[in-house]
């Protein structure tokens, strides 16, 4: 795979004599930015499922694990009941998070409701992203004063999801975790440079790949029925995941009633068409994160994720944050423990 990876790089074909050179120049280039995308997100799912895929012909019971996951996934009272639960407060702050007029005490009022959201909350606020100055920050009052609303919007995203996505010890969910709040950091990086909303950027990263996610946990459940407690084979994972992850992100945002420029710059991932400016700020921020992903599981030499940096126009510094992220002792919390600046 890293060889093809390698190839891809290089890719380029003469293009026929008769199309006009500029058009045959922008198809190639395209075709080879195409190419390469699709080798480091093959690369990437074999870093998070942490094995080497290699394609074989699905076998009978496997087929039937597929074919009802999608059946689970097409349904949305049956995908309802798929997609992790959430906390009981989450839609209420979900439901605050849509209104740009919802204030700070209504987010206090809704946060203490549940003890366990708001020991995440405090936590969160406290970490060195979102606290650089490390003064205790050891109520919500001081919180919400301290962050502000739109840094409050993101600490309780990142505190309410996390448990969504992490509702099982599987290695792939944390790893997608890991990957999510990473490309939620490239996210409102690059809103706040380009002029988009800050923390719609920053949920639309993090809510991205739940599909992945979601589809992981169902074929696993669904494996012990099916195939009597075998694992799902690589092929059977990533064919679910090719066809069903993306479209499976945008519905769930749908069922939850996300704002509507995150949910159309999630359903913007699988089209070919121009992408609103969010769309563009996901596609280049996941771009970059899978291949720091796939650096960081040594499947890449760190020269291609440099050249990522340039091609896809951010500043070099964002490498040296999401090296500081992983150096800690616990790399789940990337998102909490860099200080991200211009």
């Amino acid at each position: 795979m890293f060889s093809r990876l390698k190839q891809l790089f290089k890719f380029g074909k003469s293009a026929p004599n008769n199309v006009p050179v500029a058009r045959r120049d922008a198809s190639a280039s395209a075709g080879a930015e195409s190419a390469t995308a699709a080798a480091m997100h093959a690369l990437f799912i074999e870093a998070v499922l942490d094995r080497d895929i290699v394609e074989t012909a699905l076998k009978v019971p496997e087929k039937l694990v597929g074919q009802a996951v999608e059946q689970q996934l097409r349904n949305p009272i049956q995908r309802a009941a798929a997609v992790p639960r959430l906390p009981t407060v989450i839609p209420q702050l979900l439901k605050q998070l849509r209104d740009p007029n919802a204030s700070a005490r209504d987010y206090v009022a809704i946060i203490t409701q549940d003890p366990v959201v708001a020991t995440a909350v405090l936590r969160v606020a406290n970490s060195v992203y979102f606290n650089p100055y490390r003064k205790a920050l050891d109520n919500f009052e001081r919180a919400v004063a301290a962050l502000g609303i739109v840094k409050l919007r993101m600490v309780l995203s990142t505190a309410a999801l996390q448990p969504v996505l992490l509702n099982r010890g599987d290695n792939l969910p944390q790893q997608i975790w890991d990957h999510s709040l990473a490309c939620a950091i490239c996210c409102q990086y690059l809103a706040e440079r380009e002029g988009v909303d800050a923390f719609k950027a920053y949920l639309t990263g993090l809510v991205h790949d739940i599909g992945v996610v979601t589809i992981y946990n169902q074929t696993q459940s669904l494996s012990r029925e099916f195939l009597h407690g075998q694992a799902p084979s690589g092929t059977l994972l990533t064919q679910l995941f090719a066809q069903w992850a993306q479209l499976l992100a945008f519905w769930i945002a749908q069922d939850w009633k996300l704002p509507e420029e995150v949910v159309r710059a999630l359903a913007e991932q699988s089209e070919a068409k121009q992408k609103t400016t969010l769309g563009q700020i996901l596609l280049r921020s996941n771009r970059l994160c899978e291949a720091y992903h796939v650096f960081r599981a040594g499947k890449i030499e760190r020269e291609t994720v440099e050249r990522l940096v340039i091609e896809l126009q951010f500043p070099g510094k964002i490498l040296e944050i999401l090296d500081s992220g992983f150096g800690e002792a616990d790399a789940r919390k990337l998102a909490i423990n860099c200080k991200l600046t211009n």
